[in-house]
């Protein structure tokens, strides 16, 4: 069992959580005790309730601990466990022993500022260091990793979220003059965690490989400006498939969309389809794992979308479906569908007669596609969808919603993948170009954004690679896969 549980451990990465936890642990004695700093997460919700419920925080800080390490084990997994448990072991004995000396600022406490902003960036990135491996030195930071998991949102952003809330509890007992110092601290030192975050780490040769998926979007991306797979690519690809990565095709359009120059890479073992409501085994030539619109979730979102001047589009089992009397270039014209969509209209989807009643008897429903006619129209339908919670919300055009199952989604789809391969999420890249790649690009170990993408891809991405007429595949393979290591 104990095999089992360290299975894949680095311990080198062991001894840095364990420096990252001392360094932590002589930052937060030295500075923030000395300075008076209070905390927001965890201890200053312990506080709290000492204050005003006289709930000791041997009890509250023990309790609430337990349920955030509990909450990140279930999201993160046993890695994380492991490098926590060693970060926590590290940071408790080192404060411990710092206790017995004398603080090395002892006046630090005249310049509440200055110590604010110091501990902020030393704690921003020890801590960093210790996210970054995968371990949480604290029940808040177990806390904010899970949030950022399940969220899909950066780890920046949930510490001010959680220290906010508590630090404003607060108020109750501390006065506003001692909080706005700790307001500055954990603020920067959450985007100080964030830039860590971001640093992007790469391994040279086979034995020091760190990434085993490898989910690539097509149009802008894997496939080049004559939307075909270049020979280096498909090298590329081969040789990542020896070298045990799984390279998966990851893509918004349906099975029967997804150009064949695609479908046929044989090295390609499974495809994501249908903003990954399918995850498609190419070797078995069926789904390995669905996360479709069901019954009346299907249904309701087909009588949203008709309220609206929309034109709607879609797919299941691997087939795209239109409506006969609609399809008419006259048509998608008025409801703003581009040239290249609408030739996929016309060359790859079927015509459906009667299709309202067609789409009202489906039971399953992988993805709607729909483009509207109005700019107001589509912003007030995506909120509406947004607020439901029952769906994923996604967009290829400024005039379109791409609609699936709120289990489905790219980055969903990734992570399930991934699940069952049982290949730790953190060794996972997604790349991309536009805005619908964006949840695919959270959830990844690696998130990178091709020299040719949006703006919004470019700034959500760890790093940004090559064009996507210069081979993508091959960028990966010679500069992440086996490339020069960098921290």
């Amino acid at each position: 069992m104990l095999k089992a549980l360290f299975k894949d451990i680095s311990l080198k990465y062991c001894l840095i959580t364990v420096l990252a936890s001392t360094a932590l642990a002589l930052t937060l004695y030295n500075v923030h005790a000395q300075a008076d700093i209070t905390e927001g997460g965890i201890l200053g919700l312990s506080l709290f309730f000492d204050a005003v419920l006289r709930v000791s925080p041997a009890v509250t800080t023990t309790v609430a601990n337990a349920l955030c390490y509990l909450l990140g084990f279930r999201v993160l997994g046993r890695k994380f466990i492991v490098y926590s448990a060693v970060g926590t072991a590290g940071f408790s004995l080192a404060y411990a022993i710092f206790e017995q000396f004398p603080p090395l600022f002892p006046g630090i406490a005249a310049y509440p500022l200055i110590a604010s902003v110091t501990g902020a960036l030393l704690v921003g990135v020890t801590c960093g260091i210790c996210i970054r491996i995968g371990g949480a030195p604290s029940g808040e930071d177990a806390l904010a990793m899970s949030l950022s998991r399940l969220l899909h949102i950066s780890i920046q952003w949930v510490y001010p979220f959680t220290d906010f809330t508590v630090l404003g509890l607060s108020l109750i007992y501390i006065p506003f003059s001692r909080i706005v110092y700790s307001l500055v601290s954990v603020t920067l030192s959450a985007q100080v965690i964030g830039l860590v975050q971001k640093i992007p780490t790469e391994r040279k040769g086979k034995a020091m490989l760190s990434y085993r998926i490898i989910a690539s979007d097509l149009d802008g991306t894997l496939l080049d400006s004559h939307a075909a797979v270049s020979p280096e690519n498909l090298a590329a690809i081969r040789e990542m498939t020896e070298m045990g990565v799984f390279f998966v095709p990851s893509s918004g359009r349906t099975l029967g969309e997804i150009p064949p120059c695609v479908r046929d890479i044989a090295d390609a073992r499974y495809i994501i389809h249908s903003d990954g409501a399918v995850i498609y085994d190419t070797k078995a030539k069926k789904p390995l794992d669905t996360r479709c619109m069901k019954g009346e979730n299907a249904r309701r979102a087909l009588s949203v979308f008709r309220e609206y001047e929309s034109l709607l589009t879609v797919r299941y089992n691997g087939v795209l479906y239109i409506d006969e009397a609609r399809n008419d270039s006259a048509v998608y014209d008025s409801y703003r569908l581009p040239q290249s969509y609408q030739n996929q209209l016309f060359h790859v989807a079927v015509p459906v007669p009667d299709f309202d009643a067609f789409c009202d008897g489906m039971e399953e429903i992988e993805m709607i596609c729909t483009f509207f006619r109005y700019d107001e129209e589509l912003a007030a339908c995506r909120e509406r969808f947004l607020a439901d919670g029952a769906y994923g919300v996604a967009a290829t055009e400024t005039t379109n919603i791409e609609l699936f199952d709120k289990d489905a989604g790219k980055g969903n789809a990734l992570w399930r993948l991934a699940d069952i391969l049982g290949i730790p999420r953190e060794e996972t890249i997604a790349v991309g170009d536009n805005i619908n790649d964006l949840d695919n690009l959270s959830h990844a170990g690696l998130a990178l954004a091709m020299d040719n993408a949006v703006g919004e891809v470019k700034r959500a991405a760890h790093r940004t690679i090559c064009h996507n007429d210069a081979h993508a595949m091959e960028y990966i393979l010679k500069n992440i896969i086996t490339g020069e290591a960098t921290l």
